[in-house]
């Protein structure tokens, strides 16, 4: 099912969780003072994060005029209602795949063993 296909909900929204600057931007737009201090704040909580036992935040970034956001987003969608999204579908189409190809391919090397033992028993006969 492609993003077309999917049942939006108009109540889904993509929350603001994150504080993001581009570095490229920091460097660009900021004095080298705001810089230190973005720094700092950036060390701090960080380092309160490491005393409340949590990992270094990690993240993925899809910007809005990337090709690939509005699949993300559908994909954060089908998730928050417990749906599958786009890539689990096709895990799941590669699995059936696969296992139909080693069904097809079982009863195939069954049909090549009989006939081995049908030439190896001399009853030639195909």
């Amino acid at each position: 099912m492609s993003h077309n296909q999917i049942q939006h909900d108009p109540n889904f929204k993509i929350e603001p969780r994150y504080v993001l600057f581009k570095i490229e931007d920091i460097f660009k737009y900021l004095s080298k003072a705001q810089q230190e201090q973005l720094k700092k704040i950036a060390v701090k909580v960080a380092a309160d994060r490491m005393l409340e036992g949590k990992s270094e935040l990690a993240a993925v970034v899809v910007e809005s005029d990337w090709s690939e956001y509005q699949q993300t987003c559908d994909m954060l969608e089908a998730r928050s209602k417990g749906q599958p999204n786009e890539l689990q579908r096709c895990y799941s189409e590669i699995d059936y795949l696969t296992n139909m190809h080693l069904n097809a391919r079982e009863e195939w090397l069954k049909q090549i063993t009989n006939l081995e033992e049908r030439i190896v028993n001399g009853g030639i006969g195909c």
